[in-house]
Order: structure tokens, then C-alpha cells, then sequence
């Protein structure tokens, strides 16, 4: 009978300990990449709806118009704008502006999401070892194709 101070009987106790950490770390390295993938379709999901918005906006202006009668309603009763003179800056362009901000904006949060997720998928589906290869090799392949041009 094997004692447990034997040399061999260690070096299984290891290689089964670094088999269940490799494995608890592959588990982990997949739920997330299935959060990278929610956040990227997340992101997308909602370009899509953005996309159809942006589109009946322009074609159809009317649908967007309550929305910015509510503003200048709005603007025109809480006397933001107003000054000694009266307005400013047209009221109607306050209201459109900030509507078209208000786009802009979510569209900005909408476009991180899908570059989030994207990267959030990468770094977790790619090991550490292989990115840093990649770029040894092609800081190598740049360096001789630099040399090759000069000679």
C-alpha cells in the first residue's frame, strides 16, 4: 500500500488540484463571456431601436413633433429662457436641440454597451499568454519589415 508522503502520491494530489482550479477558472472564463454576449445584444438590441426611431423621425417628422411642442410648452411656462427682452434664442430651438441632444447622448451610451460587451467577450475568451504572443510577433515581424525597407 502507497503511503500519502510518497513522492508520486503528491504530484496526482497536485495535477488533480490544478485540474479543478483550471476548471473553476473555464467556468468562470464562460459565464463571462455569456455577459459579454447579453451586454453586446443588449447594445444592439437597442441600436436597432434607435435605428428604426432616427428613421420614422426623418421620414415622417410629424411623430417627433408633440415631443418638441411639449418642450417649448414647457420652456415657455417655467421662464427658463426668458430674459429682460424677452426670448433669446427661439424657444423652438432650444426644444429641438435639446431633443437632438438627448439622442445624441443615448446613442453614445448605446454605442458603449456594444463596445463593452465586445470587449468584455475578448478578454475573457482569449488567454493573457496568446495576446501578449501576438504582440511580441507582430512587433517582430514590424521590426524586420522595417529593416528589410532600409537595406
Amino acid at each position: 500500500m502507497q503511503q500519502i508522503n510518497e513522492p508520486s502520491s503528491l504530484i496526482i494530489s497536485e495535477s488533480s488540484s490544478l485540474d479543478t482550479q483550471e476548471s473553476f477558472f473555464l467556468i468562470i472564463r464562460l459565464l463571462t463571456c455569456f455577459a459579454g454576449i447579453a451586454v453586446l445584444l443588449t447594445g444592439l438590441g437597442f441600436v436597432i431601436v434607435a435605428i428604426k426611431k432616427i428613421y420614422q423621425a426623418i421620414m415622417s417628422p410629424e411623430t417627433i413633433t408633440p415631443v418638441i411642442e411639449q418642450w417649448v410648452e414647457f420652456f415657455r411656462t417655467s421662464g427658463l429662457v426668458m430674459g429682460q427682452e424677452g426670448y433669446f434664442i427661439p424657444v423652438e430651438v432650444i426644444s429641438t436641440g435639446l431633443v437632438f441632444l438627448a439622442g445624441f447622448l443615448l446613442a453614445s451610451i448605446v454605442l458603449k454597451l456594444v463596445v463593452t460587451g465586445a470587449k468584455i467577450i475578448s478578454h475573457a475568451s482569449i488567454g493573457k499568454a496568446a495576446v501578449s504572443k501576438m504582440i511580441d510577433e507582430s512587433v517582430k515581424n514590424h521590426l524586420q519589415t522595417k529593416a528589410r525597407s532600409h537595406n
